[in-house]
């Protein structure tokens, strides 16, 4: 039955992470007012790891679904076999990835908020270079797992292959110490970022016009509830399953799968917090036919007035 339960919660949490993040990714692709602003493009990258965050949940979900109901759940099977198949391999990757893409962001504030001038001077190709140094480190962190996990060819573990099954159990461990320490840098982080804005608000000058302030606060703002929510869906269960409080441990999965709530409520941040969001999403299903979506409307003082508000011209 708990088996049945960790499925089901996978399953449906997984999908409901793809659904929600979705929108946002094509909002951004799709318009290219949102994919030339490096906030934007930030905003994406988030999403990103959350719905393949999701997506890789349900593949899981899947799999395990499959053996439960083959009865093959008791069948044992080696670690290297396990880490093997695709839903695994890609949830070591993964494990990793948004933990580093949330210090990635962060650092991204760090730099905003300390060194201006030439923060705002970088191109479009910016941001997009954090997200390849993130894809970079999940490929790094599979390939030192298969590395250390090739001689583990020996049956020992279930077939519904847990994450803590597939790979070496010391570099499990050393990956669970590191996503916790991950995460806590990124909040710790925020100590400095919020001082100097609040030196910034209270001490502007030339360099920080009130739209760029404003930009930079709001988005400081968001990666910061962003935070948040890691904090409390991600940094207190890896403390409760790591240090194994309160005998906590044994529920591990549950844990895990509960990890993947921030990426559905870290959505309804971004929307809020970037109103252009929604409306270039609300553009997307609410769009007039005909109407390109995207394309720029004119303002209500350069459109003509409906016939029945027009006055009659005067006869000569």
């Amino acid at each position: 039955m708990l088996v049945q339960t960790e499925i089901a919660l996978y399953l449906s949490l997984g999908l409901i992470a793809v659904l929600v993040n979705s929108p946002v990714i094509c909002a951004v692709f799709l318009t290219a007012q949102l994919r030339q602003q490096k906030e934007f493009v930030i905003i994406v990258g988030l999403c990103l790891t959350d719905a393949i965050n999701g997506l890789v949940f349900v593949i899981i979900g899947i799999y395990r679904w499959t053996i439960v109901r083959s009865n093959n759940f008791a069948v044992l099977t080696s670690r290297l076999s396990c880490l093997s198949t695709v839903p695994q391999m890609s949830s070591v990757g993964i494990d990793q990835a948004f933990a580093w893409m949330l210090l990635v962001v962060t650092a991204d504030r760090f730099f905003a908020v300390f060194a201006p001038i030439r923060y705002f001077r970088q191109n479009h190709l910016y941001p997009w270079k954090m997200l390849l140094a993130v894809v970079l480190q999940s490929v790094f962190c599979v390939a030192v797992a298969f590395f250390f996990t090739r001689d583990f060819t020996f049956p020992e573990v279930s077939s519904l292959c847990y994450t803590s099954d597939s790979v070496n159990p010391k570099l499990y461990r050393i990956l669970e110490v590191t996503r916790l320490s991950t995460v806590s840098f990124s909040v710790l982080l925020y100590v400095p970022i919020c001082s100097k804005l609040y030196y910034i608000s209270r001490n502007r000058q030339g360099i920080y016009s009130t739209s760029r302030y404003q930009q930079l606060k709001n988005m400081t703002i968001t990666v910061a509830l962003a935070s948040a929510t890691s904090v409390v869906l991600v940094l207190m269960p890896d403390a409760a399953v790591v240090f194994d409080l309160f005998g906590l441990q044994k529920f591990a999965s549950y844990f895990f799968s509960v990890t993947i709530l921030k990426s559905s409520i870290n959505v309804f941040i971004y929307v809020v917090r970037n109103p252009l969001i929604y409306r270039t999403i609300r553009g997307f299903f609410c769009s007039r036919p005909n109407v390109p979506i995207g394309s720029v409307q004119r303002s209500s003082s350069t459109q003509p007035a409906p016939s029945w508000r027009r006055r009659p011209s005067p006869i000569a």
